[in-house]
């Protein structure tokens, strides 16, 4: 059964790809957008999606704050889902406030679609 976890690292500390996994692809830049956070202070932020050498997948959020179980919490964070291809259908949905909701909301729909063991909760390291 796959596993899914939560990778956090601090802020602005994004290791290069070459210290955090081995690629197999290259970075897919899936949609840019503005995300306003913190009294309004709005940040543009790239979503990325990477794929390693044994086909773990990395949905990446970088340049703002993120954590899947607590939105408003200050931590950057990379899914990670063995064995399958995480397919994010967001691509040009448009500059919102909303927006990482949305991939979050994907993201959860996704992980109980593809496991019966899924009970909803992301392991948070």
């Amino acid at each position: 059964m796959p596993t899914y976890q939560i990778r956090k690292v601090k802020r602005n500390d994004i290791p290069d790809v070459g210290q955090y996994v081995t690629w197999k692809k290259s970075v897919d830049i899936f949609s840019q957008f503005v995300w306003c956070a913190n009294g309004g202070d709005s940040q543009l932020t790239q979503c990325v999606v990477l794929v390693d050498e044994t086909s773990n997948v990395y949905v990446g959020f970088l340049g703002f704050t993120l954590d899947i179980e607590d939105l408003q919490s200050n931590v950057n964070a990379y899914v990670s889902v063995e064995f399958v291809y995480l397919h994010m259908p967001f691509r040009d949905r448009g500059l919102s406030n909303y927006f990482i909701e949305y991939i979050i909301e994907q993201i959860t729909l996704w992980l109980r679609r593809h496991t019966q063991a899924w009970s909803g909760r992301v392991v948070t390291l």
